[in-house]
């Protein structure tokens, strides 16, 4: 008859392995927030906002922008230095709100850029936020 009190145990036989998160997904949960006012009189995009992303997925990006005076001004999405999404533009003098949707890798810098279109005024931003959830990947190898 077989000897069932020795032999391998539960620490032999299974092993946990766990991953980092490996992937975000664009949500309602708040993950980055720079909200001070910046603004510019340049009539060609210059980076207004900054933030560099250590995650792969998606992410959900809004912020407010407006002129100082009646001149319209523009604001876009950049990743990296390339513009993204649609170019968003006003010649109010209250806060627009926008928000786009797009996908970043591990180290991507995701900028907000802003111009206006006459010197006389500016183009002003604020409360840029990033929005995503972690979605978790974990490896359980039973062997």
């Amino acid at each position: 008859m077989p000897d069932y009190t020795t032999g391998a145990t539960a620490r032999d036989v299974w092993t946990y392995s766990k991953r980092f998160t490996t992937s975000i997904d664009a949500s309602e949960e708040l993950q980055i927030a720079a909200d001070t006012t910046r603004g510019t009189y340049s009539t060609s995009y210059v980076i207004l906002k900054e933030v560099a992303i250590y995650r792969k997925g998606r992410i959900r990006v809004t912020w407010e922008y407006w002129a100082e005076v009646p001149v319209t001004v523009c604001t876009r999405l950049f990743i990296n230095g390339s513009a993204v999404g649609s170019e968003h533009c006003t010649d109010s003098l209250y806060a627009q709100s926008v928000e786009e949707f797009t996908t970043v890798d591990p180290t991507d810098r995701v900028q907000l850029g802003g111009r206006t279109t006459h010197t006389s005024g500016r183009c002003f931003v604020r409360n840029f936020r990033i929005y995503y959830s972690e979605a978790p990947e974990y490896i359980v190898v039973l062997d």
